[in-house]
């Protein structure tokens, strides 16, 4: 039963998969009329993907060898894509969700994902604990900094981070100010 939930796991966070969820994510903001959120997670898995197999190619660390391999492989060990990618799914979502009544319940389900990820991966000998420890670690890194940018440079159209009324009120007494 492990196998089977390890294998489910390895094809839901391949790249096939995630560039189907991305695309879902996207096209929900983009009902939403949320066109920042959909860059948002565009960039960020574009970004995520690009990153991993860079690194990968870079590093050209052999997967361990502990036991038969029940699932397909690609590319080297350093660091790991699927944890990687897992991150960055966690992140985008949390970040939409960051001022919604869902965002504890988002948060906590990203994080339940990235640790499933990662022990799967280890589960079917796939990586090293090291390579999952990187795929984490890039993944919030490289999320962390996209939405530092993303509201650095007002590519939202409000600070995810900043509760609503706060920017209504703001918004509001900004143009009452006459010099």
């Amino acid at each position: 039963m492990l196998d089977q939930l390890a294998l489910l796991l390895a094809y839901l966070g391949g790249m096939p998969a995630m560039i189907i969820i991305t695309l879902l994510i996207s096209l929900v903001a983009f009902c939403k009329n949320r066109t920042d959120f959909s860059w948002f997670a565009w960039v960020a898995f574009g970004g995520a993907v690009s990153m991993g197999w860079l690194c990968k190619a870079g590093f050209s660390r052999l997967r361990p060898a502990v036991w038969e391999q029940i699932a397909p492989f690609y590319g080297d060990s350093f660091p790991s894509n699927h944890s990687l990618y897992a991150m960055t799914l966690a992140a985008i979502l949390g970040v939409m969700a960051f001022n919604t009544p869902w965002r504890a319940v988002v948060l906590f389900f990203g994080a339940v994902w990235s640790m499933a990820m990662g022990l799967s991966r280890l589960y079917l000998g796939a990586h090293f604990p090291t390579d999952v420890l990187a795929g984490w670690s890039l993944g919030i890194a490289w999320s962390g900094l996209l939405c530092w940018l993303f509201i650095h440079f007002n590519f939202f159209r409000f600070d995810p981070f900043q509760p609503d009324h706060f920017q209504h009120r703001a918004s509001n007494s900004a143009g009452n100010h006459e010099v």
